[in-house]
């Protein structure tokens, strides 16, 4: 964006807005410059949730094309932003973008989507599950309580667990289930192994992939267990995906992969957490932890540089309580990031490890 601000500056004014504190963006930027990223040249709007609600939208980024006499030109994706794009509309040339529409009203994530908890309440239910095709009423992702404490918010005095996976791929549904707290599969621990794999995978992002999944790719799942069988509810919705896909098979097994670990190069523990206030204000460019387990900066790296990377994160510390750390490098600037990570005797090497991973494949017909 900053580039073609510069690029267009006598013609264009790119502004973006959030509804975020001043303070928490112009701290976001202190990080992005300490990572020696080019300063941003762009003005932006904070404290600000009038836009938000006159251009709903559920994912960002969210860019709204305006002309000089505030029309709206246009609703895109980042995959439009481009000089091709802006010189387009500098000239009043036509032009037709896909639209982004992807607002999904809120739902209580905290209750079933497909039963009814009062019919379930006070019976001898074990469990139900349904599969349904994708639904526009919400965007992609899950959310699950299986595994909660008895004492956690979401889940005292209910009777039920629950697992809801919506507008997910057959893969990413597989992910889903065969993660269970202990283990974590994404795109860098996943090998396919189907002659469908063009089929059942794809690398469409945005509208793209949402019409991808919309031609019968994507699927919701619900599963809601009774809490004394909660143990249970990942093989359950494993069986459940077998029952469905019966063409394919999903397993996991233990393979020799080009790996990154996160290792302590001393005994001298530098990450304890000396109290205080919970604090995690980690994002692309550095941050700090504060009274978090390590398993939260783990997270991080995973979803910001090694999930990317295609290659597996593995936790070598055997680190059980909890930290402060602060970073203050870009993440996927490997030797920036190490170079804070040695101030706690910790480092990220690159070793070939025996890790395990969810492989996808056709199933065999015994006929």
């Amino acid at each position: 964006m900053d580039s073609l601000q510069l690029t267009y500056s006598k013609d264009i004014a790119i502004i973006p807005i959030t509804y975020e504190t001043a303070n928490k963006v112009s701290s976001f930027f202190e990080m992005r410059n300490r990572a020696q990223v080019m300063p941003s040249n762009l003005d932006y709007i904070t404290d600000n949730t009038l836009f938000s609600n006159l251009f709903k939208h559920s994912t960002i980024p969210h860019y709204i094309w305006l002309d000089g006499k505030g029309r709206v030109l246009a609703i895109t994706d980042a995959k439009q932003i481009n000089a091709d794009n802006i010189e387009k509309m500098i000239r009043g040339q036509e032009i037709s973008l896909p639209i982004k529409n992807d607002y999904r009203p809120p739902y209580d994530k905290t209750k079933p989507v497909f039963f009814d908890p009062e019919k379930i309440w006070n019976t001898n239910f074990i469990k139900q599950s349904t599969l349904t095709e994708y639904s526009d009423r919400f965007g992609c992702g899950y959310t699950y309580t299986v595994g909660l404490h008895d004492d956690h918010p979401q889940v005292k005095d209910v009777a039920y667990r629950r697992v809801f996976a919506h507008n997910l791929s057959m893969i990413q549904l597989y992910q889903l289930a065969h993660s269970d707290h202990n283990r974590y599969f994404n795109w860098h621990n996943t090998i396919v192994l189907s002659k469908d794999s063009l089929a059942i995978n794809s690398r469409k992002q945005g509208a793209g992939y949402i019409s991808w999944l919309q031609a019968d790719r994507g699927f919701c799942y619900e599963l809601v267990v009774a809490n004394k069988y909660q143990n249970q509810a990942w093989s359950m919705m494993r069986n459940d995906l077998r029952q469905h896909f019966p063409d394919y098979r999903a397993y996991t097994e233990k393979r020799k992969v080009p790996s990154y670990c996160l290792v302590r190069t001393s005994d001298v523990d530098k990450i304890k957490s000396q109290g205080g206030d919970k604090i995690n204000t980690i994002s692309p460019y550095g941050g700090r932890i504060n009274q978090y387990p390590l398993s939260l900066l783990i997270s991080v790296l995973e979803d910001r540089v090694f999930v990317p990377l295609k290659k597996p994160l593995v936790n070598l510390t055997d680190y059980r309580g909890l930290i402060d750390i602060t970073i203050n490098a870009k993440l996927t600037d490997l030797k920036a990031l190490n170079r804070e990570l040695a101030k706690y005797d910790l480092a990220i090497v690159a070793q070939e490890r025996d890790v395990e991973v969810l492989i996808i494949a056709d199933e065999v017909s015994t006929k």
